[in-house]
């Protein structure tokens, strides 16, 4: 199962589903869960469902992972789920994402989503893995939940629209690690895994400037693509890691080595 219809979401899922995986994909956006389903099911089509949730509300989540379990019973969850604020051309304020004037609603808001949805999500789908006695949970991350914003980069790759990462995606994206490693231990002793994923920079339709600044930052010299954490995903998730829990797998491109 993958929560998130955003930019790594759909890869990831085609990733599994190239993997021989029957995968169910749940999002709030029922146009972009659509939008997906024709795209894979055209070559998956008895291997993909999708369904509409908002993984904030535990009444509908409840309704919603049971359906799941009754189509495809769940092995495994990936969660992909996440606000993202990133620079907007229509953006006019001169403080875009600048602490001292961040909003609280928008706070809030990738608390409720990038935290406590994750948490409710995680929480229904581990009892059908309680149940079934083995499974796979992958938290996405960021690099930004290890290492702070470099806010130059948006000087040097945004230099028209007046933007700096703002605090509610990074806080809540460190919280990915303690989430993980507290499920790890709450699951000893048992078969039911749990790590973190943690991806760098991914190009999507950036500018020449942003590419630029940000692959002049990464070891590997460029943003990476992204098809290209499917991979990481699958060993996490699968049996190839079987001795693997509680811990972080950084695809960065060398972004947090130096």
């Amino acid at each position: 199962m993958v929560s998130g219809c955003g930019l790594l979401g759909p890869h990831i899922a085609k990733g599994l589903l190239s993997a021989n995986a029957k995968v169910s994909l749940i999002d709030i956006n029922e146009v972009s869960l659509e939008k997906v389903f024709i795209k894979l099911s055209k070559k998956y089509n008895d291997r993909i469902k999708i369904y509409s949730c908002d993984i904030t509300s535990e009444q509908s989540l409840s309704k919603v992972i049971k359906n799941i379990e009754d189509d495809f019973p769940i092995y495994g969850l990936i969660n992909t789920a996440a606000i993202d604020p990133k620079t907007d051309p229509d953006n006019t304020s001169s403080v875009a994402g600048d602490f001292l004037e961040y909003p609280l609603e928008n706070w809030k808001l990738s608390m409720d989503v990038n935290i406590t949805g994750n948490f409710l999500l995680t929480r229904e789908v581990s009892r059908y893995l309680s149940k079934r006695g083995e499974g796979s949970i992958v938290n996405v991350a960021s690099t930004y939940g290890v290492v702070g914003p470099d806010q130059k980069l948006y000087e040097e790759g945004c230099p028209d629209t007046p933007f700096k990462k703002p605090g509610d995606y990074s806080t809540s994206k460190a919280a990915m690690f303690g989430f993980t490693k507290y499920l790890a231990a709450y699951f000893s002793n048992t078969k039911i895994r749990v790590n973190c994923l943690v991806p760098g920079g991914v190009f999507n339709n950036h500018s020449d400037a942003f590419v630029k600044a940000y692959s002049s930052r990464t070891l590997l010299g460029r943003m990476a693509g992204p098809e290209e954490f499917s991979g990481a995903a699958i060993y996490l998730f699968s049996n190839a890691s079987s001795y693997v829990t509680g811990t972080s797998m950084v695809v960065d491109g060398g972004w947090t080595a130096v």
